[in-house]
Order: structure tokens, then sequence, then C-alpha cells
């Protein structure tokens, strides 16, 4: 199996301007692309198990952090935001959940849909948010 495939780097675009929140963006991108090349290195389940756990630990430490600054900040978006970082969540507990019991295997397409879904996070509501931090987006 091929090693050592980013399904994620870094790029200017993802910029949303706060220093605090792109390195924990560009941080997720890492955790993703270990968990990535562990599964194409064909690691065993708890090795996998572990990086996924590394990956969900930063995401819930992200999240918070961002919707705290949201909160502080009173980000007028900030519901529909959440309810982005909420779907998200639901979908990845559950399948960690039945992928820690053995039920279903980590698959391309999971980690496609990680990959898809913080990418268009980033680039979408991320960085609209960094606009409003910055002043360059006012509420509407």
């Amino acid at each position: 199996m091929r090693t050592n495939v980013a399904l994620m780097r870094w790029l200017d675009l993802y910029s949303t301007g706060i220093e605090k929140l792109d390195r924990q963006h560009e941080n997720l991108m890492d955790l993703l692309n270990c968990l990535n090349e562990a599964w194409r290195a064909g690691k065993d389940h708890e090795v996998l198990l572990f990086r996924l756990d590394q990956l969900l630990d930063a995401v819930g430490a992200h999240f918070r952090d961002e919707e705290t600054l949201m909160g502080d900040k009173e980000y007028p978006d900030i519901d529909l935001h959440r309810a982005e970082h909420d779907f998200l969540l639901v979908q990845v507990l559950q399948f960690r959940t039945q992928f820690a019991a053995k039920e279903v295997d980590l698959c391309e397409s999971m980690l496609d849909f990680l990959r898809d879904w913080l990418r268009d996070h980033i680039l979408i509501s991320d960085r609209r948010l960094g606009r409003f931090l910055r002043g360059e987006e006012k509420p509407q």
C-alpha cells in the first residue's frame, strides 16, 4: 500500500486571518493526514482508533475555542455555525462508536467525508467568521 499520501495540505486560501484558528485548522489537517497514513499503511484497529481519537479530541477543543470566541464577540451567525459543528460531531461520534465496536471499518469514503467537511467548513463558514472578527463583514 502507498503511504505518506497527504489527504489535505494547508494552503493560504484556508487562512481566516485569525492566527489561533489557523494554527488549529492546520493541526486538524495534520491529524487527519496521520489517520489517513495509518489506514493506508494497514495499521491495526487500535492504532486507527487512537488516531481517530486524537483527531476527535482536537476537533472538540477547536470547536469549543471557536464557539467561545463567537460568543465573546457576539457573532450573529453563531447558531448556524454551531449547528455545523454539531452535525459533524454527531456523524463522527456515531462512526467512532461503531468503529470501536468493530461494527464498521475505516474506509476511504469516511476519510473523504472528513476532508471534504473540514475543507468546506473552513472555506465558507470559518473564513466568514474571520472576516467578521477582523471587522470586514458586518452583521446583517
